[in-house]
């Protein structure tokens, strides 16, 4: 810990009414509470984005030929292709932009 790192954190420790030390190990248990958070997140994303994937794989594979008036024609399924993709995209953004944050 440096000495402007030490002045700053004794102000707010006099401030709060507690010591320096208590005040930095309270710190340091958060930077792990947060760093587990994102390590958490980032997977779930990573998890989300590949089970993603796999299921649109899946869908071309099986349902290669399904033009948009047989989707109206018959009920909601399969989707077409269009909507398959359209799909993909929005989760794997949402994915790039949950996950990409937690890579700090």
């Amino acid at each position: 810990m440096n000495e402007e790192l030490q002045k700053k954190l004794a102000s707010l420790a006099s401030k709060l009414g507690t010591t320096t030390e208590h005040l930095w190990g309270v710190l340091i248990r958060q930077a792990y509470i947060d760093g587990f958070n994102s390590l958490l997140s980032l997977l779930f994303c990573l998890l989300l984005a590949v089970a993603t994937i796999a299921s649109f794989l899946y869908l071309q594979r099986k349902y290669r030929n399904v033009s948009p008036e047989e989707f109206h024609r018959t009920s909601m399924w399969p989707p077409p292709e269009y909507a398959r993709w359209l799909i993909l995209g929005i989760v794997l953004c949402f994915c790039v932009v949950i996950g990409g944050n937690q890579l700090y």
